[in-house]
């Protein structure tokens, strides 16, 4: 019988509902692999791409925000330190004009009416 070789691999998961974690626990359980705690520090070194994506997003959202877009509020990424420490020049740049772009093409710019779903449902006006 065929045993595919074991070899010994650092993982991170991160688990964001009761589910998934417990999902992990069962795998745990049933030896598929061998959990053990790290210190929240390590996420940063693990996803460096994924810190360059905020960086990027905060460039994005600046745009919008120069333009009077409405924007979600990202609370406990340092998205500005990110974009600052982190992203290339080329990368700053790109992100904010595009995004100017994107809301030029788009026209984003410009004033929508928005319906609730409880009266596009109704076939309602608010």
């Amino acid at each position: 019988m065929f045993q595919p070789e074991r070899r010994s691999v650092m993982e991170i998961s991160v688990c964001s509902s009761v589910r998934g974690l417990q999902f992990l626990w069962k795998a745990v359980e049933e030896n598929v692999f061998f959990m053990e705690s790290a210190v929240p520090d390590i996420l940063s070194t693990c996803h460096a791409g994924q810190a360059d994506a905020n960086g990027a997003l905060w460039g994005r959202l600046a745009a919008l925000r120069t333009c009077r877009i409405p924007t979600p509020r990202y609370c406990g990424f340092d998205l500005l330190g990110i974009w600052l420490r982190r992203c290339s020049i080329g990368t700053k740049v790109k992100s904010v004009l595009s995004t100017f772009k994107r809301i030029y093409v788009k026209a984003l710019f410009k004033r929508r009416h928005i319906e609730s779903i409880e009266s596009a449902v109704a076939g309602k006006r608010i």
